[in-house]
């Protein structure tokens, strides 16, 4: 997937062939380094640019990131929500919405390493939050559905549980990410039972 192409302020815009070369740079360095190791002039360096014409259209380092991964987290927001409204009971909802989370990071493991090994804490909690805000306020509201027709367990604020939920879902992408011995299969499903069980109307405490 190509990211937009980006526009100085005169209005000239990089080459297609040339942006995307920076961007898959981006992509693979990112994945392999932490956030501070990577050095813009390496990347300028690897992709044939000048650091000059990196600052002039992206302005920094994060914004250069962001903008490379921002077309993958849009498509996988919109790939979730029509896996997810194939069925009517929320339960049953954020099970598909999930599993298709899996599946999308599975398949771009690049994509996946910038998201959840290197991207700061502090984006997570702060400004920044919209990297999966967007993810967040869609299970949250499948949560919230699922308490009010009585399927999903309601001794748990949604948000909280929302919250638990997606540390879960954060865990098993590390673990994912870490270790090569694992089985994406099989994360994918203790997951969905980890999922369903945590917001099922039946574990509640009564």
């Amino acid at each position: 997937m190509e990211c937009a192409v980006p526009k100085l302020h005169d209005g000239r815009e990089i080459s297609p062939a040339t942006l995307e070369k920076l961007r898959s740079t981006i992509l693979k360095r990112f994945a392999a380094a932490s956030y501070q190791d990577v050095g813009i002039r390496d990347i300028c360096a690897e992709a044939g640019v000048s650091p000059k014409t990196v600052y002039k259209y992206f302005g920094n380092k994060d914004e250069m990131l962001f903008a490379c991964i921002q077309d993958d987290l849009e498509t996988l927001h919109l790939q979730c929500l029509q896996a997810a409204r194939q069925y009517q009971q929320p339960l049953r909802q954020l099970s598909a919405f999930f599993e298709c989370w899996c599946d999308y990071y599975f398949e771009r493991k690049d994509v996946a390493a910038i998201v959840f090994l290197t991207i700061p804490q502090r984006y997570w909690v702060g400004e920044r939050s919209f990297v999966q805000a967007p993810l967040h306020r869609v299970a949250q509201g499948m949560l919230s559905a699922g308490q009010r027709e009585g399927s999903i367990a309601d001794d748990i604020q949604a948000d909280l549980l929302r919250e638990w939920i997606v540390g879960l879902a954060h865990r098993a992408m590390i673990r994912f990410l870490s270790d090569a011995e694992v089985v994406p299969a099989e994360i994918k499903r203790a997951l969905l039972i980890a999922i369903q069980r945590l917001a099922s109307r039946s574990a509640a405490v009564q």
